[in-house]
């Protein structure tokens, strides 16, 4: 029990990380992770009065959107390393 709260936690955690990282303004990104992160939330305060973890349904739904949090994480992420600034190599003329 104490294992899923701490990666429901862990998954807000990302989530919002990553929230921080996008530049402002609307965008698909943004959207997701919000989305993703209601889900983590809504989930966490349904398990308050019952295990909805434990149905099929709700588990596939669950995962599917934590999936595509990840996703979404994984692509900002990406950005971040393409915008580093890179300096010009020496080319090795013979």
């Amino acid at each position: 029990m104490l294992i899923l709260v701490w990666m429901l936690l862990l998954m807000l955690v990302d989530f919002q990380k990553a929230l921080r990282t996008l530049p402002p303004g609307p965008s698909d990104r943004r959207f997701i992770l919000h989305g993703a992160t209601a889900v983590v939330l809504a989930t966490m305060v349904a398990g308050l009065f019952e295990l909805n973890l434990g149905d099929s349904e709700v588990l596939t739904m669950f995962l599917v959107v934590a999936g595509c949090g990840y996703v979404a994480t994984e692509a900002v992420d990406t950005e971040a390393v393409d915008k580093e600034p890179t300096e010009p190599k020496e080319s090795a003329v013979a």
